[in-house]
């Protein structure tokens, strides 16, 4: 999933050359602008613009549509009652245990998961081994990568869910 980073934030009015370069390169960008200034005139449907005295919120809010506009983000994946786990209009089939396993990654997408989060979700009557877990995950990892998401081990710390870069 693309983030924030893909973003290019300027100061107005002091960055325009830049701003003008970013644009022809189809660069997406949000403009800070200086508290006073005159905010410019937006026509290009990736760039907008923010006060700098902003709150935080609203510039990630316009950093996020921004995002969508220029059709670098995707929304998550999500599991239906069947089973079946949807990106966009194509889905997978999964098994009711990788469906209950990937449920906790789903509700966390882009972040760590815990082992034994997932553990627990798997076999929520009994205790899985660390080997159980792995196994099942490898397979769900082989599974889900043809819809382009990238299920990632993070030593010591669990696995995470997000889109393929």
């Amino acid at each position: 999933m693309s983030s924030v980073s893909d973003i290019v934030v300027l100061r107005w009015p002091s960055e325009e050359s830049r701003r003008q370069e970013l644009g022809a390169q189809q660069v997406p960008r949000l403009l800070v602008v200086d508290d006073g200034a005159t905010p410019p005139i937006t026509v290009d449907s990736i760039e907008d613009w923010v006060w700098a005295s902003a709150p935080q919120c609203d510039r990630e809010s316009r950093m996020t549509t921004l995002l969508v506009r220029a059709g670098r983000t995707r929304r998550p994946p999500t599991l239906d009652n069947s089973g079946r786990l949807h990106v966009d209009s194509d889905w997978v089939a999964l098994s009711p245990l990788e469906a209950r396993m990937i449920q906790p990654l789903l509700s966390r997408f882009g972040l760590v998961v815990g082992r034994a989060l997932i553990g627990r979700a798997g076999w929520p009557d009994s205790a899985p081994s660390r080997n159980q877990i792995d196994v099942h995950m490898l397979r769900l990892r082989r599974r889900i990568a043809p819809m382009g998401l990238s299920l990632r081990t993070i030593r010591g710390r669990g696995y995470s869910l997000s889109f393929t870069p």
